[in-house]
């Protein structure tokens, strides 16, 4: 009766191999985008009440202001009388978190010239070389899109947890 069983398993274990590394569960090192940012909005300045406000987290912006270098972008917009935003599927390396007030006869979504936009400040440089399955929380953001700067009270990191 043992040997179907150890055929069964040696056929798997052949059928997996050919495609690549078999894996039997738990979080590769070299996964990508398994980063996630989450905030709450506490203020903004000036508030508009018709427009949408879009987070965007880019990782590796090479010309904030611009917009157009980086390694990687993901984006979120806020539900209509939501302050809370998570945004995953973020790519390692140097992140940046940036506020959109996206209004106009044409709210698109992205950051053109002439948006008001704002960059969450990192002063502690919490966003600095972040690795894959870590979780980032900015709590109580101020955002001045007149200054073009957001501030948080803390921007906490931990681990993803797993399962």
């Amino acid at each position: 009766m043992r040997v179907p069983y150890v055929a069964l398993f040696t056929a798997f274990l052949i059928g997996a191999c050919a495609e690549g590394t078999l894996e039997f569960g738990g979080e590769r090192e070299d996964e990508t985008d398994t980063i996630v940012v989450r905030g709450d909005i506490d203020d903004i300045t000036p508030q508009n009440a018709v427009a949408e406000i879009v987070v965007f987290v880019f990782t590796d912006l090479e010309d904030p202001g611009t917009f157009s270098k980086f390694a990687k972008q993901r984006s979120a917009i806020l539900a209509p009388d939501s302050t809370e935003f998570t945004i995953e599927k973020i790519g390692s390396g140097d992140l940046t978190v940036v506020f959109l007030q996206d209004h106009g006869a044409n709210p698109d979504g992205s950051i053109d010239e002439g948006d008001p936009f704002a960059i969450l400040k990192d002063p502690d440089e919490v966003l600095d070389s972040v690795r894959n399955g870590q979780t980032f929380t900015a709590n109580k953001i101020d955002i001045d899109f007149l200054e073009r700067t957001a501030e948080a009270d803390q921007i906490v990191s931990g681990s993803r947890p797993s399962g």
